[in-house]
């Protein structure tokens, strides 16, 4: 019986090997970025920091991101997110979500409409402009939803 794989091309086994390998491994992680982040129970801290969202990770731009648990996220730096909610759960506790052009916060929302203060929950956006206009808005989003909780 002869050896079909004497007649095919080094180059061509070397690329179909190559996908073998790299293909699974993409597929495997292509997943991760429309994964949820939740902000940390009564933490205040700074949105970029992976160490305010439970599961060890900023929130990418396909991420779907809850400010649920109490606590304040300030935006210190430019950052892209999926959807956001911000007070989605009655818990009783206040989340805020803080945007401060003196700490050049600037947040964009892939998803039209951030929800606040919605099921029950208590939730509040607070936009500090200090910067000397015209200048690019803090919060790039089509519409916020206010809830019964939501200011």
């Amino acid at each position: 019986m002869k050896n079909i794989f004497t007649r095919i091309p080094n180059s061509f086994l070397r690329i179909a090997f190559s996908c073998a390998i790299v293909l699974p491994i993409f597929a495997s992680t292509s997943h991760l970025s429309a994964q949820t982040f939740e902000w940390k129970t009564n933490f205040n801290g700074n949105w970029g920091n992976s160490a305010s969202w439970t599961n060890g990770a900023v929130p990418g731009a396909a991420g779907a991101a809850g400010i649920n648990n109490g606590g304040t996220a300030t935006v210190n730096g430019t950052f892209s997110v999926g959807s956001l909610t911000v007070g989605g759960v009655a818990n009783g506790k206040t989340n805020t979500l803080y945007l401060s052009g003196r700490d050049s916060g600037v947040l964009t929302v892939a998803s039209p409409t951030i929800d606040v203060g919605v099921n029950g929950g208590i939730g509040v956006v607070e936009i500090y402009h200090e910067r000397i206009y015209p200048s690019p808005p803090l919060l790039n989003v089509q519409n916020i939803n206010l809830g019964d909780g939501g200011t």
